[in-house]
């Protein structure tokens, strides 16, 4: 975003092949950071699912691009017509119009990755950890680098998360950067399609897959993530096999008793539910502990032959709750 790019030296001296992005618009990295960061956003909050990508419109980005260039009072920014060639090296525009950008977008789009970043497992280990929201996609990015090298991509896992295994249930929670990387070590297994339980897998490999699992069950409790990425991580816990028996298979749903006798019900400052004691439970009975999910749905389905459904609600991850 801020460097120009240079050609190799030639009689000693660097032959400058194309100018930066920032140089280009005449405009300040600030301004188009802003101007990148609202339209990632915006991006995403229409993003429909949690994990995969979300698309930028061809127009937008050049809307965007516009207006970083307008904020600078010595500038009457480029023009629209000028301003596709440059952006559509820098963001990878698909040949249908659209950027394709790893949850969370940063402002890396349409930057210039740190050196190294997609060649050292350990470089984008770090940055991962320490600065997620601005970095995750340098960790992605390394991981599809390395896609024919499945080997790299678990040497980048293991750096992520998989050394260590997850804490016990009543063990104090792990820190900010061992929770965000274990979140980036699920991901980056999805995008390359590592994440799925395979019987071929190597041993060793396979116990760095079952450690980022682990992981991801501690993540749902976790303090430190924010709620989407708590979602996050069981969308991706349904892709490297939830170990939660009682959220896939009705066998082993777990049920409460409810005793007969008075109770509350309402809610304080409800007009049309005040908290209130009720005296008319008269039997006992038992109720599950959590909704029904996606998985046991698909056996009612599966062992009654009912249809009165929407298919599209039996796409959903496994673990997710069921919603007709």
């Amino acid at each position: 975003m801020g460097r120009s790019e240079v050609a190799p030296r030639c009689s000693g001296r660097p032959i400058v092949a194309e100018s930066s992005l920032s140089e280009w618009l005449n405009a300040s990295r600030e301004h188009i950071r802003r101007e990148l960061d609202k339209l990632a956003y915006a991006a995403h909050l229409d993003q429909p699912a949690l994990v995969g990508t979300a698309d930028i419109r061809q127009s937008a980005l050049i809307a965007a691009l516009v207006a970083a260039s307008k904020d600078l009072p010595d500038t009457k920014g480029p023009s629209a017509g000028g301003i596709p060639a440059r952006p559509r090296r820098l963001a990878g525009l698909a040949r249908r119009g659209a950027v394709p950008v790893p949850p969370p977008l940063v402002s890396g789009v349409s930057g210039r990755l740190p050196p190294g970043a997609l060649r050292l497992p350990r470089h984008a280990q770090s940055v991962g950890q320490d600065r997620p929201n601005r970095w995750r996609e340098v960790a992605l990015l390394a991981a599809a680098r390395s896609k024919g090298a499945p080997s790299a991509i678990w040497e980048l896992v293991e750096e992520l998360c998989a050394k260590d295994d997850a804490p016990a249930e009543d063990a104090p929670e792990p820190g900010n950067a061992a929770q965000w990387g274990a979140l980036l070590a699920a991901q980056v297994l999805h995008e390359t399609g590592l994440a799925a339980p395979d019987p071929n897998l190597q041993a060793r490999h396979e116990r760095k897959r079952e450690r980022v699992r682990d992981w991801q069950v501690r993540l749902l409790r976790s303090t430190v993530l924010p709620a989407r990425e708590r979602a996050l991580a069981g969308d991706l816990l349904a892709r490297l096999g939830d170990p939660r028996q009682h959220l896939l298979d009705v066998d082993h749903l777990r049920f409460a008793a409810v005793p007969r006798g008075p109770f509350w019900m309402g809610e304080p400052g409800n007009e049309d539910a005040e908290l209130h004691c009720n005296a008319g439970l008269d039997y006992d009975y038992w109720i599950a502990q959590t909704p029904v999910t996606v998985a046991q749905f698909r056996q009612f389905v599966a062992a009654s032959g009912y249809d009165a459904h929407d298919p599209d609600c039996l796409r959903a991850p496994e673990n997710r709750r069921w919603s007709g």
